[in-house]
């Protein structure tokens, strides 16, 4: 009897092994052509120009993103040692933190791009095509960035709750959604039109896992709370990966500034291709590993 559990609870664990390590290489996949979808699709329908001006905000999309994964690493590792420590309260606690500091890192960004946005881009010695493209995208990339934080957060939290098919789910539908809204409206409204796709790519994922708050099986509680040692813990889980993204936001913003003063804006070029999937690869398929080991 003893040797039938075993056996039992091996091939149960092995399953949702697999299935949580394929929902996490999916998403670091999406998640990828996503990134790096905005900037294709400008070169192809708008041209040279649009492109430079993705590129010159781009750090802003970097720097929102270590934000965001800060709680989107750290805290799905915490809720399931709370869940198989059989500690529901703290598993509470640890949503409720992500979803209040995600939220509030999402409004601290959105005055940060509001107040810096501009400086930072009438700061490059640009042709004019080039600052209009770049002011036209951080308008809206300067909305979605209030959202992107807790958009990571989510789905990293569905994931965690056990319902890795729906989080998975998300990342696709809202990448199809992406690319198909950017080739639309980019038509439409040049790149204004790819910066509305990528704010409703965001809201997409929102929409898509907050399917997962309907079904019975749920254990996530919606609710405000923060916690100085939660805050602590994630950075223990984050820090490295979140770091990475600051990174990117430097480098890009560095490289930028560089080839503009260098070279002149004809070099701006498409800088976050390389190094995204390096990037993504590893943080978000290793979630899985964490959430079945402790």
């Amino acid at each position: 009897m003893a040797i039938c559990m075993q056996q039992l609870h091996r091939e149960l664990t092995n399953r949702k092994f697999y299935s949580m390590i394929l929902g996490g290489i999916m998403s670091s996949i999406v998640v990828s052509l996503v990134l790096i979808s905005d900037t294709t699709i400008a070169g192809i329908l708008v041209g040279d120009k649009a492109v430079a001006g993705i590129n010159l905000v781009a750090p802003a999309y970097s720097l929102a993103a270590s934000f965001g994964m800060i709680f989107a690493l750290g805290a799905p590792i915490l809720y399931s040692k709370a869940v198989g420590s059989f500690n529901k309260k703290e598993a509470d606690h640890v949503f409720r933190f992500g979803l209040t500091a995600t939220l509030g890192s999402g409004i601290l960004l959105f005055l940060i791009f509001f107040v810096g946005g501009e400086l930072y881009i009438s700061s490059f010695d640009v042709a004019p095509e080039i600052l209009d493209n770049a002011r036209n995208y951080m308008f809206w990339i300067r909305i979605d960035v209030i959202f992107l934080p807790v958009s990571t957060f989510i789905p990293g939290m569905v994931f965690a709750d056990g319902d890795e098919l729906l989080s998975s789910l998300s990342d696709v539908v809202s990448t199809v959604a992406n690319i198909l809204l950017s080739v639309f409206l980019g038509r439409m409204f040049g790149v204004a039109g790819i910066g509305m796709a990528s704010l409703a790519g965001t809201i997409v994922i929102l929409g898509v896992c907050s399917l997962h708050f309907l079904k019975k099986r749920n254990s996530l509680k919606l609710g405000i709370y923060f916690s100085k040692r939660l805050l602590v813990s994630n950075f223990r889980y984050s820090v490295v990966d979140a770091s990475s993204f600051l990174f990117l936001a430097i480098f890009v913003a560095v490289m930028n500034r560089y080839l503009t003063v260098r070279f002149g804006p004809d070099m701006l070029l498409m800088l976050l291709a390389p190094f995204i999937p390096r990037i993504l690869g590893f943080s978000d398929s290793r979630i899985p590993l964490f959430q079945i080991l402790q």
